[in-house]
């Protein structure tokens, strides 16, 4: 069972990334307003479309700005945000192994140093989630289609082969990889490995903790229910 504490501190988050989306975008997105209000008298549509102020803009720092940051000091706070800035655009002609050994760099010092707050724990979460979407992205956009199966098992065993040195994290990351994956019938055999290797690292306590044990075991469930009901 999830702790209260994790729990609390996403409640926290979602809270403080909806506040940010409504200040950067407006109040509409959340009113839920009836299409008949955005018709002017005169039968045509107004427009709604409020832009990011200059102001939100310019106090986000640009994916370059957050590598560079983590290139002058690859702390763990630092790791996670480099890893939350990546993105498969950033990586167009680069090869899966490359994005892999890249967040490998990442979660080197995302474990050399424990984050005793739960927020900062549950931010780490997120960005190896979102890490894990660019290895998909990846994947998915293979040159050969027929190759993406090989790319997904591989990746599979690589991330594995990462939890002699970094722990659950390895753990978070397949099952995150196991999430975004698509529907296809060519990736079972790998969504297959990764629910072994996480029921595995359970009964030979491999997990650090109960939260995450529950979470990555939570994921891949999702996902294997999802892979059932296309069945």
């Amino acid at each position: 069972e999830i702790s209260n504490g994790m729990l609390d501190c996403v409640t926290t988050l979602r809270r403080a990334l909806l506040t940010f989306e409504e200040d950067a975008h407006g109040s509409f997105l959340f009113r839920g307003a009836s299409r008949s209000s955005a018709f002017q008298s005169k039968g045509k549509l107004e427009n709604t479309t409020r832009s990011v102020s200059k102001m939100v803009i310019s106090s986000l720092p640009s994916s370059s700005d957050v590598q560079d940051m983590y290139q002058r000091e690859p702390n763990p706070a630092f790791a996670a945000a480099a890893l939350y800035s990546m993105s498969p655009d950033m990586h167009t002609n680069e090869q899966l192994d490359g994005i892999l050994s890249q967040i490998s760099e990442y979660f080197s010092d995302i474990v050399g140093e424990a984050l005793p707050d739960p927020m900062f724990r549950a931010l780490q979460i997120c960005s190896v989630m979102h890490g894990m979407n660019v290895v998909w992205k990846t994947i998915e956009n293979a040159e050969a289609s027929d190759s993406r199966s090989d790319l997904f098992e591989h990746a599979i065993s690589e991330i594995e082969d990462w939890a002699l040195t970094y722990g659950e994290l390895a753990y978070v990351a397949m099952a995150s990889l196991a999430l975004v994956v698509d529907d296809s019938a060519d990736f079972l055999c790998g969504l297959s490995s990764i629910q072994k290797a996480i029921q595995d690292a359970k009964d030979s306590s491999m997990f650090e903790s109960d939260d995450t044990k529950a979470l990555c075991t939570s994921l891949v469930a999702a996902r294997l229910c999802r892979a059932a009901d296309e069945r």
